[in-house]
C-alpha cells in the first residue's frame, strides 16, 4: 500500500511539474524528472508488488503418487471373475483339487510302494532269503495297486477338468450350442465329446444342461431350451410363409403361362380362317414373338409383373380386331368402309409386332447386362493374371 501511494505521490508531482512547463516552456527539466525519477519509481514500485505477491500466494505442487502395480493374486482374480461372469448358466468344476490330489497322493504312493518292493526283491535274489521276503512284498502290493488306481482315477479327474474348462471357454455365455461346433473347436472326435459332456452332465458339473435326442443340441439351462424351441418355432414360420409366397407365385405365374397359350391358340385358329396371306404372315410373326414372351416367362417368373398389361389388355384387344378381321372377310359385299378397317386393322398388327418385340428385348435386358458384367470381370481377372491376347504376344 505503501509503495501504490508513493506512486500516486510521483504522478501528482509530474502533472504539477508539467503544468509548470507549459505555462514556463521550460520541458527539460520535466524530462529529467520522468526518465531520472518518475519511471525508476515506478519499476521500483512494480517490482515490489511482484515480490508482495509472490510471498502471499504460494502454490504448492503436489505430485502424484504412483499406482500399486496390480499383484499375480489380483490379476488372477480379475481373470475368474471375468471367467464367471461370461458364464450365465449353472456350472460346477467338480474334480478339480480331489483330482490332483488323487493324482499326488497315488504317484507317492507308487514311488514309496514301488520303491519298496523292488529293494526287498533284490535283496532277497542277492541273499537267497526271497522266501522270507516274499509276505512283506504280499503285504506292500495291495498298496501299490491302490496307489496305481488312485494316480489313474486322479489323472483322469485332471484331465477331464481341462476338457471341461475348454468346452465352457467354446461355450461362452449362450445357453444352448451345437456339439459339432464343441467338437470342431476342441479339435476332438464328435462322439467322444458327446459321451464326454453326457458323463459331465450325469456327475453334476453342469447341473441343468442336457442333450437332445438326436445329439445335435447342447442345453446349458432349462430356459436354454425353451430358446432353441422359441427360435426353431420362428425359423419355420418363415420357410413355410417363404414356401407360401413361393406357392403362390408359382400358381400366379401358372396362370399367366395358361392365359397366354390361350391367346396364342385362339390366335392360331383366327390365323387358320383368314384368306388375306398379308395378315396371315403379320400373324404368324406375332405368334412366335409371343410364344418367346410366354416361354421366358415361365422359366423367369420374377418377369412376370412386365407382362400383366399385355395379358390385360393388349392381348384381348388383338384378339378382337382379328375376330373383326375375320368377319369383314366373311361379308360377300366389302364396301369402302370394310376394305378401310381392314387396312386399319393390317397397320394396327405392325404396331403391335413392334411393341411385342419391344417388350421381349426389354425383357432381355437384364440378363444382357449380367453378361456384359460377367465379360468385363472375366477380361479383369484375365489382365491381372497376364493372359489375355495382347499379354501373351508381348
Amino acid at each position: 500500500a505503501m509503495d501504490l501511494d508513493e506512486l500516486k505521490l510521483n504522478i501528482d508531482k509530474l502533472q504539477k511539474d508539467m503544468r509548470k512547463a507549459i505555462e514556463q516552456g521550460d520541458f527539460e527539466r520535466v524530462g529529467k524528472n520522468i526518465f531520472d525519477n518518475f519511471l525508476g519509481d515506478v519499476k521500483k514500485t512494480i517490482n515490489t508488488i511482484q515480490d508482495n505477491a509472490e510471498k502471499k500466494v504460494k502454490v504448492e505442487v503436489v505430485e502424484p503418487k504412483p499406482k500399486p502395480k496390480p499383484t499375480l493374486r489380483k490379476m488372477n482374480s480379475v481373470k475368474f471373475n471375468e471367467k464367471r461372469r461370461q458364464r450365465t448358466f449353472a456350472n460346477k468344476g467338480i474334480g478339480r483339487i480331489s483330482g490332483m490330489l488323487m493324482k499326488g497322493f497315488g504317484f507317492l504312493g507308487n514311488m514309496a510302494f514301488g520303491l519298496s518292493m523292488t529293494i526287498l526283491a533284490i535283496v532277497g535274489a542277492t541273499t537267497g532269503n526271497m522266501s522270507e521276503l516274499i509276505l512283506p512284498i504280499g503285504i506292500l502290493a495291495p498298496f501299490l495297486g491302490i496307489s496305481m488306481i488312485t494316480y489313474g482315477r486322479g489323472k483322469f479327474l485332471v484331465n477331464r477338468y481341462k476338457r471341461y474348462e475348454k468346452y465352457l471357454q467354446i461355450i461362452g455365455d449362450r445357453h444352448f450350442v451345437e456339439l459339432h461346433n464343441i467338437a470342431t473347436l476342441s479339435d476332438l472326435p464328435y462322439k467322444f465329446v458327446l459321451r464326454d459332456l453326457k458323463k459331465m452332465i450325469q456327475a453334476g458339473m453342469l447341473p441343468q444342461a442336457s442333450v437332445d435326442e438326436d445329439g445335435d443340441m447342447l442345453f446349458l439351462s432349462r430356459g436354454g431350451y425353451e430358446q432353441y424351441q422359441y427360435l426353431m418355432k420362428q425359423e419355420q414360420i418363415q420357410l413355410e410363409e417363404r414356401e407360401k409366397k413361393r406357392v403362390e407365385a408359382s400358381k400366379g405365374n401358372y396362370k399367366v403361362v395358361q392365359v397366354g397359350r390361350e391367346y396364342l391358340q385362339r390366335m392360331c385358329d383366327l390365323r387358320l380362317k383368314l384368306q388375306d396371306q398379308e395378315a396371315v404372315v403379320k400373324i404368324i410373326h406375332m405368334e412366335a414373338v409371343l410364344t418367346k414372351i410366354v416361354e421366358f416367362i415361365e422359366k423367369r417368373p420374377e418377369h412376370m409383373d412386365e407382362v400383366r398389361r399385355l395379358m390385360d389388355y393388349y392381348l384381348p384387344t388383338t384378339i378382337k380386331l382379328l375376330g373383326a378381321y375375320y368377319e369383314f372377310e366373311q361379308q360377300p359385299i366389302r364396301g369402302e368402309n370394310i376394305v378401310t378397317a381392314q387396312k386399319d386393322i393390317k397397320e394396327t398388327l405392325d404396331m403391335i409386332n413392334h411393341a411385342f418385340e419391344k417388350l421381349l428385348d426389354q425383357m432381355f435386358k437384364d440378363l444382357a447386362w449380367d453378361v456384359s458384367t460377367d465379360i468385363s470381370v472375366l477380361e479383369t481377372m484375365l489382365a491381372q493374371e497376364g493372359l489375355t491376347k495382347s499379354d501373351i504376344e508381348m
